[in-house]
């Protein structure tokens, strides 16, 4: 697991899984509010360009914006929102329908826009 983020109580780990036919598997681990979560993200090649723009633009402009990691197979999601010289990650891992799902949101600082675009 790589370390994207972690201030000894907020965490945000990635981890590549496999890839096939043009998509990629990533585990995701968030630690916030004294809560975990881990999940697979399905991204497809696409999305995963998308976001890597996106991370780059929100990096060197240094205005406000968002961008969304996406689960291709369910309705979980990171979302980094860069804005009043904050950036902000929240989600969610797992389905609403779900028995158990996890909803998370905490500050962290800029340097996971170069760790999150390196990984993936």
């Amino acid at each position: 697991m790589k370390d994207i983020y972690n201030n000894g109580y907020n965490y945000l780990g990635i981890e590549f899984e496999y890839e096939i036919e043009g998509y990629s598997n990533y585990k995701f681990l968030v630690k916030a509010n004294g809560l975990s979560g881990c999940y697979s993200f399905c991204l497809s090649k696409e999305e995963k360009q998308r976001i890597k723009q996106d991370l780059e633009c929100l990096n060197t402009m240094e205005k406000r914006g968002e961008t969304i990691i996406p689960d291709y197979d369910s309705e979980s999601f990171i979302k980094v929102e860069y804005g009043d010289e904050q950036v902000r990650i929240s989600g969610q891992m797992g389905n609403m329908s779900d028995e158990n799902f996890y909803r998370f949101s905490f500050c962290v600082d800029q340097t996971i826009f170069h760790f999150l675009i390196d990984c993936l």
